[in-house]
């Protein structure tokens, strides 16, 4: 199988804490019309190896990615000293480091509902519920492995 990726929309440049910003707000704008959606919704329409070319098996998530990015640009999630020196990545890094995170987050969370899990990535610096890792180190590893 091969998809055409020419008429993806671009994000901006995020640096690590922007993207996590702005995966926080992709999960939010996610359509709420059932209480079913789950991590695992979110994270088989992320696959990047459903196409030859690694685009995410929804065609919609680089243009909603490309939303949820300019939304926190937008808002000014880019005004903290440490991003004044943070280097910044292109989408298509973000797409791949999205998916190995929610990967990460599946063994811990299973298949927890949208609201319950954008209110455990708000407290990113505390632990995931019955674990010792926060749901930031999972973020920072998860950009390490897709960087390196």
């Amino acid at each position: 199988m091969n998809q055409d990726t020419s008429e993806f929309p671009t994000a901006p440049r995020l640096t690590e804490r922007q993207a996590y910003e702005a995966f926080i707000e992709y999960l939010r704008a996610w359509p709420r019309e059932t209480d079913a959606l789950n991590l695992g919704d979110v994270g088989s329409g992320i696959d990047p190896t459903v196409w030859e070319d690694g685009s995410p098996a929804d065609p919609a998530v680089p243009s909603d990615w490309a939303k949820a990015a300019a939304t926190v640009l937008k808002a000014g999630a880019a005004g903290s000293i440490e991003d004044d020196h943070a280097p910044a990545f292109p989408e298509t890094d973000w797409l791949r480091v999205l998916h190995y995170f929610v990967s990460s987050l599946w063994p811990l969370l299973g298949a927890i509902p949208l609201t319950p899990l954008i209110a455990i990535l708000e407290q990113k610096d505390s632990p995931i519920p019955g674990s010792h890792v926060s749901s930031w180190q999972l973020w920072t590893q998860a950009l390490l492995r897709e960087t390196l």
